[in-house]
């Protein structure tokens, strides 16, 4: 115990903890500056799901926050659509054969 206090978990916790950094560290640098810094804690398995932080810390979301929630789901969506429309080449035609060059 005393060890513990000094160098931090020993056994199966701290092989959670050092592959829980390695695991943030990793995936922070691959996706860049993008949303909050990752933690190891989120990388780390939840052993005793009922007596833990993150069952204590969840709450059920309000109506508004549900709300709030799609539409960013639903912005995003849409930005995505906007983005591969534009990628897309062009033909010069549509789906009824319309727009063609002399097809008067």
């Amino acid at each position: 115990m005393a060890y513990e206090r000094v160098a931090g978990p020993v056994g199966p916790e701290r092989d959670d903890l050092l592959f829980g950094r390695m695991t943030a560290s990793i995936v922070s640098a691959l996706r860049g500056r993008k949303g909050r810094p990752l933690k190891p804690e989120d990388f780390m398995y939840d052993w005793d799901p009922e007596g833990s932080r993150l069952a204590k810390a969840r709450r059920e979301q309000t109506p508004e926050e549900q709300l709030r929630m799609l539409r960013g789901f639903q912005a995003a969506a849409e930005r995505q659509t906007r983005r591969g429309q534009r990628r897309a080449p062009s033909t010069g035609t549509s789906a009824e054969g319309e727009g063609h060059v002399g097809s008067r």
